[in-house]
């Protein structure tokens, strides 16, 4: 065999794991069931953008500017997920992937993990906001005195002065 011929051999190789695509030999996991759970991920991802999308342009009133920015930002984050997710190709609910690819496909699991962690940010700041806008839409209360009491320095009613 002359070096020729390795050279032909190694690209016959070579071509093969290609069209393989990143699967090796220890690649446990069902390739059909992890397809369908990118898939689902990729649906869900790009449903997220859609909604994020539509809170930006419908966000209105006093705080609707920086509400927006928060949007778009939130948008821009879960396209950069469908991106990924459409590399890679997947479905289901990020926790019930991650428990599945626990011990089968760590590097999915890795990415999904990663996408999981900023979904849940996402969550904790959209809750934290509607919070505090909630707070500050709600109506300034008169504190309640009983008989002849007088409100005290530093008090509700002397902050509402």
């Amino acid at each position: 065999m002359t070096f020729i011929s390795n050279i032909a051999a190694i690209r016959k190789r070579a071509r093969k794991h290609i069209e393989e695509g990143a699967v090796t030999p220890s690649y446990s996991a069902d390739r059909e069931t992890v397809l369908k759970l990118l898939n689902e991920a990729l649906a869900t991802e790009i449903v997220c953008v859609l909604r994020y999308r539509r809170h930006y342009f419908m966000a209105q009133g006093l705080l609707a500017e920086a509400i927006k920015q928060e949007f778009l930002t939130h948008a821009q984050e879960e396209q950069g997920h469908a991106d990924q997710i459409a590399e890679r190709i997947a479905i289901e609910s990020y926790r019930e992937m991650i428990e599945y690819m626990t011990g089968r496909d760590p590097t999915t699991r890795r990415m999904l993990e990663s996408i999981l962690a900023v979904e849940e940010e996402h969550a904790e700041e959209l809750s934290s906001m509607l919070g505090n806008l909630g707070h500050l839409l709600e109506p300034k209360r008169a504190p309640v005195l009983v008989d002849d009491e007088q409100p005290r320095a530093g008090s509700i009613a002397e902050a509402l002065k």
